[in-house]
């Protein structure tokens, strides 16, 4: 007898332990606006409109309710800019793209919200098309580079059903284009499934 109440305790303790890690993977699509900046000043007059999604595996349950796990994703940033003088029209189009690798950690008081921080590598592309327009002609030109990064995220994800989520982030990355640090910030809505 006691050794079938030992082992209904123990059951129990595990399964309070695994709840907060009862959705170890997640995927989610981000909409939101970007930023790209030297020194504190912004490189595009307008705000650039940001894509991106992620996958996260949350490997390593190390308590209750803390787990430790990969993430890998991908974000989009494109931005429009024209300037307007007595003589030309000069439109530029900013492009960004960036793809990371970071691990993750999460805290989950509990199985509604998901308080996570990942800091990881990246690879980044930055680029500049200018077309400059006169009465008499119109020149196209691109600058582009391409660049390895620090990248970090942190953000909240809260479920709206079993495996449905919602959420916000915030991306940082860093990386030199043409030996100048860039700093590229993204405020993210997300949208998600966890399974």
């Amino acid at each position: 007898m006691k050794k079938t109440i030992l082992t209904s305790f123990l059951i129990i303790a595990s399964t309070n332990a695994n709840a907060a890690n009862r959705y170890d993977q997640n995927f989610s699509f981000k909409l939101g606006g970007a930023k790209h900046s030297f020194e504190g000043t912004k490189l595009t007059k307008s705000t650039p409109i940001a894509i991106g999604f992620d996958y996260t595996n949350y490997l390593f349950p190390l308590s209750s309710n803390i787990d430790l796990g990969m993430s890998a994703g991908a974000n989009i940033a494109i931005a429009y800019d024209t300037i307007d003088s007595r003589y030309h029209t000069t439109s530029v189009r900013t492009d960004y793209g960036t793809g990371y690798i970071a691990p993750v950690i999460s805290f989950k008081p509990n199985d509604v919200i998901d308080l996570y921080a990942r800091i990881g590598g990246s690879i980044n592309y930055l680029a500049a098309t200018i077309n400059t327009t006169t009465i008499y002609n119109d020149h196209t030109s691109t600058h582009d580079e391409t660049a390895l990064g620090l990248y970090y995220a942190t953000g909240i994800n809260i479920a709206l059903g079993r495996k449905v989520f919602a959420g916000l982030e915030y991306t940082t990355n860093i990386y030199d284009v043409e030996g100048d640090s860039i700093k590229t910030e993204i405020a993210y809505a997300k949208f998600g499934f966890r399974f």
